[in-house]
């Protein structure tokens, strides 16, 4: 045990999963176990008034926010280094529960400081607060950055835009947070880009990735991942900036690009990918296009996409959708629907492992077709095909449709579709008849499939699912204006409500199955 105890390599690994209190607690033992414990407790700050209250005292004035007592001395300085050069990583956000601070702090630091870097070892630096302050805390060794924008309007970011370029040149990583629309500080954020050389991941709210910027960011060398979240504290910007997406793209475009998520209209994407100088390296495209999309576009955009990137096995299309409508031709014409010629492209990507199909338009497809879709995607590991398709009325697909995947895709994790599992529609228990089942699938996502009860479903999937399998429901947040009128929510709320009991049911029916399994082998 001494020997494990003495060895630095291990205590790290057992400090590195205990709280905060214990090893506060290791860091009083002794020296070798001290210096352990100390780069663990402040490799991470998110509470910049305990940082603060290394240097001196604070306390609160009348107007409820934060001042060091007294002035800072040389002293306090030597004693703040001693764990200020072990911070890697800070983070700070104006909430209502953490403490707030007089400007008269950030200028006392900054007047008092005896090196330019009061924190000489950061890498990552995350700072969703006034921007002013935050300056106090870049330099040259910081690789990782997050800024949240504020909301005003008008606000001229060049001159901090400019600190950023200037004194964390070395940025791997930028993420920007902001409702603030592309077009209010677009030529800023242009020259901010092109001063980044070594810029690898690039994050923005939707709406943000406008022609300009992307044909500023087609010529950083390095840079190999562009994308955006759906998240609140993201942001978003003006579909408008977006509205039209052409950039004009140069020899050695996108050199180094391989994860590439986007706004934007088939057409548009598709008129970047068929273009001389396109991104040809990309292993994952997500699109997300603000228009509702009909097959036609959809086919054209998938033929492209399988001329254009060949290394590609990760691929995500999302039409916008909207509330049904019984008047929306969409839902009842046939020509309109998405048939098994729009996916052929599709079965010659060689390393396409992850694919995800999310439109208004209904699939056409028969259980023949699903057999051959199946055994050409059989490398697939995860699917989804249509699963959140906001259609009140039918769907041509049955549980059958899960069958074809059960027997040709064994590495499948997860699976989305749309299918009616009416009872009527849910095929007949045959105790001579062996379905095949899914061999790792994790995931079930039913989205709003059309469901009138529990128990039949519940009896068909226990047959077919592996123990632990989860089965999803509801509709995913893509952040789209087009809102559900009520009746249609609470229809779709009641298919969750059936579906969660589904899972429910299939969890204990499987466990049973399972154990009725052993005990028969076990008698044998």
């Amino acid at each position: 045990m001494y020997c494990v105890l003495a060895n630095p390599g291990l205590l790290c690994k057992i400090f590195q999963v205990l709280d905060n209190c214990c090893n506060l607690n290791n860091a009083l033992v002794c020296r070798a176990w001290s210096k352990i414990a100390l780069d663990i407790l402040w490799r991470k700050v998110d509470d910049l008034y305990q940082l603060f209250t290394l240097l001196a005292p604070l306390e609160m004035t009348g107007c409820g926010d934060y001042v060091f007592s007294r002035p800072l001395e040389y002293n306090d300085w030597l004693r703040f280094q001693r764990c200020s050069r072990r911070v890697r990583e800070l983070s700070y956000e104006d909430a209502e529960s953490v403490p707030t601070f007089n400007p008269s702090v950030f200028d006392d630091i900054s007047r008092s400081r005896i090196t330019l870097s009061i924190l000489p070892n950061l890498h990552s630096l995350r700072w969703s607060a006034a921007i002013p302050p935050c300056v106090l805390f870049m330099h040259s060794n910081v690789k990782h950055f997050t800024i949240r924008l504020p909301r005003a309007e008008p606000i001229c970011l060049r001159p901090f835009f400019n600190d950023i370029a200037a004194r964390m040149p070395a940025l791997t990583s930028l993420d920007i947070r902001t409702y603030m629309p592309m077009k209010s500080f677009e030529t800023e954020a242009v020259q901010l880009l092109s001063c980044l050389p070594r810029l690898k991941m690039l994050t923005m709210p939707r709406f943000l990735f406008t022609t300009r910027i992307a044909e500023c960011v087609s010529r950083l060398p390095e840079i190999c991942s562009i994308d955006f979240t759906y998240y609140e504290e993201q942001g978003i910007g003006d579909p408008e900036d977006v509205a039209d997406f052409k950039p004009q793209l140069s020899k050695g475009a996108f050199a180094s690009l391989s994860d590439l998520s986007l706004v934007a209209t088939y057409k548009d994407v598709e008129y970047l990918l068929a273009g001389p100088f396109y991104p040809s390296n990309l292993t994952l495209l997500y699109v997300l296009s603000p228009d509702i999309e009909n097959p036609t576009t959809l086919q054209q955009l998938i033929a492209t996409v399988y001329e254009s990137c060949t290394m590609l096995s990760t691929l995500t299309l999302i039409s916008a959708p909207r509330a049904p409508d019984d008047s929306d031709p969409t839902t009842t014409d046939v020509s309109q629907r998405i048939k098994m010629e729009v996916l052929k492209p599709l079965f010659d990507c060689a390393n396409l492992t992850s694919l995800s199909i999310l439109h208004r338009h209904p699939l056409d497809l028969r259980q023949e077709d699903l057999d051959v879709l199946a055994s050409r995607w059989s490398f697939l590991t995860y699917l989804t095909l249509n699963n959140e398709l906001l259609d009140l009325h039918s769907s041509d697909l049955t549980l059958e449709a899960l069958i074809p995947f059960a027997r040709h895709c064994p590495n499948l994790i997860e699976l989305g579709m749309f299918i009616n599992v009416s009872p009527h529609l849910i095929p007949p228990f045959s105790p001579t008849f062996n379905l095949p089942s899914f061999k790792s699938l994790q995931n079930l996502c039913m989205g709003v499939s059309i469901i009138t009860e529990s128990v039949p479903v519940a009896m068909f999937l226990s047959q077919i699912l592996p123990f632990g399998c989860e089965i999803d429901s509801g509709i995913s947040d893509w952040g789209q204006s087009h809102e559900i009128q009520d009746e249609v929510q609470n229809v779709f709320n009641h298919r969750s409500k059936l579906w969660n009991e589904v899972d429910k049911l299939v969890s204990f029916l499987t466990k049973a199955r399972m154990e009725e399994w052993e005990r028969i082998k076990a008698t044998k």
